[in-house]
């Protein structure tokens, strides 16, 4: 019965066939009410969006269709089990739901990290490395290891850098993570004098090499201070020199909140460098602020969109039509086919699905022939919509 019951709705998904195998149980008296909402939220997770999931669970209330949550909840830890740690989509919808069942603050999943901490991490780390797999990252057993690999994938050591800064605390100390870059480590920085340096600076040139002479093991928090003053206080020609400044900087030292927060009140400062310094640093506490500056101030220099494409940024902007069509534009121009897909995604998240399917159909080099909008929508809905990255 139970198979039959089973198959009766497991190959649609839909709604109405789950209320109608929930009545025949009801009907029959079959202890099975629970095992078939488990069922419908496994085939959910993995054939519709987050999104929808979540406005389905909700609209029928689902948590209230539940007898016994001490065990759904133990169910619901096997099919985490069953999740690929590399499909963080998926694990996403898993979070959302596991969020909706059990309230945030009253249930932890074993890692002192609540649902909704998760699905804020797995959508960082999708957008800085979307083919990572998030279950060994957070395992501190393999932390390390998976971290290091990242690293060969072509990855800056600056993306990886504040990527590390959002990971959990126990996770951050496994990580041995050691920074490859060009700075003059071997100097010996007790001769060397910064305030002489600060006064003879002309560019943000000179404000790089300033940087790259200093250490995290040296008492030099001042100086860096100083040479982010001196650098947000610059209206570059070009970004380039000045944005390095800013990655190289946020990969070596963290500054505090309230030195961010200082910086606002630079005579002249450059909003734009500001703003993305505060979306670098990894600091929340003022992250609202730059995305409220980035939606309403979308004309940016290619660098600066650049950068927004190569630390994974994309999902904090999405909701600014504007920005994201400037991003778009920027990925036709690049290689990044991560890039590509993070975009796409996101554009698919707000419902923009033509655009979205016609940019991974541009990108992929699909001839004009085949670039219907029929296509588009297809690909956007198959390959992009669904909680799944096999491709």
């Amino acid at each position: 019965m139970f198979y039959f019951i089973g198959n009766f709705f497991y190959r649609t998904g839909q709604l109405k066939n789950l209320e109608k195998a929930l009545e025949i149980c009801n009907r029959q008296s079959l202890d099975l009410n629970d095992i078939l909402l488990l069922e419908f939220l496994k085939h959910c997770l993995h054939t519709m969006s987050s999104r929808n999931l979540e406005e389905i669970i909700t609209t029928m209330e689902f948590d209230s269709l539940i007898q016994n949550k001490e065990q759904f909840y133990n169910n619901l830890i096997n099919v985490y089990e069953d999740v690929p740690g590399t499909n963080h989509n998926v694990l996403i919808a898993y979070y959302i739901v596991l969020n909706y069942i059990y309230p945030n603050n009253s249930l932890q999943h074993g890692d002192n990290m609540t649902p909704n901490q998760h699905i804020k991490l797995l959508k960082r780390v999708h957008s800085t490395l979307p083919d990572i797999d998030y279950k060994l990252l957070l395992n501190p057993e393999t932390a390390y290891e998976t971290f290091s690999n990242a690293q060969q994938t072509g990855c800056s050591s600056h993306v990886l850098s504040r990527l590390l800064k959002n990971l959990p605390e126990k996770i951050q100390h496994c990580i041995k993570f050691s920074r490859s870059t060009s700075s003059a480590s071997d100097v010996c920085q007790d001769n060397i004098d910064f305030d002489q340096l600060m006064q003879n600076i002309e560019s943000p040139a000179d404000i790089d090499k300033i940087v790259k002479l200093l250490s995290q093991s040296h008492n030099v928090n001042d100086v860096w201070v100083n040479a982010l003053k001196r650098l947000l206080a610059f209206q570059p020609f070009e970004y380039r020199i000045s944005i390095s400044v800013l990655k190289y900087t946020c990969s070596k030292h963290n500054f505090s909140q309230k030195e961010l927060e200082d910086f606002s009140s630079i005579p002249n400062v450059n909003r734009t460098l500001l703003f993305l310094l505060y979306l670098l640093s990894g600091e929340s506490a003022v992250e609202a602020a730059a995305i409220s500056y980035f939606q309403t101030n979308h004309e940016l220099p290619d660098s600066v969109l650049d950068t927004i494409l190569e630390y994974g940024l994309v999902e904090q902007l999405f909701e600014c039509e504007e920005i994201m069509n400037n991003l778009t534009c920027r990925v036709l121009v690049g290689n990044s086919g991560k890039n590509c897909r993070i975009v796409c995604e996101q554009l698919v998240s707000a419902r923009r699905n033509l655009l979205a399917g016609s940019l991974h159909l541009t990108y992929n080099s699909v001839p004009a022939a085949l670039k219907t909008n029929v296509a588009a929508i297809e690909i956007s809905e198959s390959y992009l919509g669904r909680n799944t990255k096999d491709k």
